[in-house]
């Protein structure tokens, strides 16, 4: 019987671990951490609650060098997700969501995150989109990110013209129409695996 008991509490304190609370989920990464693992395992069904969860974050983490993100990961995935199952136009609503400029206001410490800021957004989930037929709401994205991406190594400048290039080979002011025609690098970025890779050092 004590032995019973015994594994009935360590179940439970594992349990906890990933129960959501909007006061307590963020004090660790062990929340973020279980949706980077569901996400990976595709358990998109748990990953797309615990995403949600994800963007209630409180605006007091806003100090966090995390905390963009946490906000961009949860946002990207819901647009995979949802992209997966069919759904175009969450998709396409959580691609834009996921540099929503609230965010950057919220953040205190002045930048959406070190990492998005030096190098980039997600460009993974933009592709999938462009593939679709989607240029208008892709060109939208990367224009929106020159807001917080301020890396001169394939900056949104740099990327912006090359997306220009790629979706209107006639545009007059195109320094790239007699290169080929390839996907700017940008496109292959992967947030959330890298995410992944991030938090379990893999």
């Amino acid at each position: 019987m004590k032995t019973i008991f015994l594994l009935s509490l360590l179940f439970a304190s594992a349990s906890y671990a990933t129960d959501f609370n909007v006061d307590s989920s963020f004090e660790n990464a062990n929340y973020y951490k279980s949706f980077l693992i569901d996400y990976k395992d595709k358990k998109f069904k748990s990953a797309k609650e615990k995403a949600m969860n994800l963007l209630k974050i409180p605006s007091k983490y806003g100090n966090k060098y995390w905390f963009g993100n946490v906000l961009h990961c949860a946002h990207i995935a819901l647009g995979r997700i949802y992209l997966n199952e069919g759904n175009l136009g969450k998709a396409k609503e959580h691609l834009l969501k996921s540099i929503n400029p609230k965010y950057l206001e919220l953040a205190k410490v002045g930048t959406f995150s070190p990492q998005l800021d030096s190098f980039g957004p997600d460009g993974l989930l933009a592709r999938k989109l462009l593939e679709k037929g989607q240029k208008e709401i892709v060109m939208k994205y990367f224009k929106g990110t020159k807001s917080f991406w301020k890396s001169e190594d394939g900056s949104p400048d740099e990327v912006l013209v090359k997306v220009i290039s790629y979706l209107n080979p006639s545009f007059d002011d195109n320094p790239y129409q007699n290169e080929d025609k390839d996907l700017p690098r940008h496109f292959n970025v992967d947030f959330v695996k890298n995410e992944i890779n991030i938090a379990f050092k893999k």
